[in-house]
């Protein structure tokens, strides 16, 4: 049970996961790959897995108040509820 809540807390399942943090994906990509095979290469590294990252699709919208008024949508209409 233990395992399983530090699984989800962390997002990873090994008993040894490695994150990367950056703003470049493509970067990011590319230094996974590196140290995935540097650490392939360590006596006793078993079932080694980098998980690929899938970009999620995102829009930003501009509100023009005025033209939403006239249908009724204000601006805490289109605001991302949390």
């Amino acid at each position: 049970m233990k395992e399983r809540i530090k699984e989800v807390l962390s997002g990873g399942s090994g008993a040894i996961v490695v994150r990367l943090f950056g703003p470049n994906l493509d970067t990011l990509r590319q230094k996974a790959a590196e140290i995935g095979a540097v650490m392939s290469n360590v006596a006793g590294v078993t079932n080694l897995q980098v998980e690929p990252q899938v970009e999620v699709p995102q829009i930003e919208i501009q509100l023009r108040r005025e033209a939403a008024l006239r249908f009724g949508v204000t601006a805490g209409d289109v605001r991302p509820q949390p």
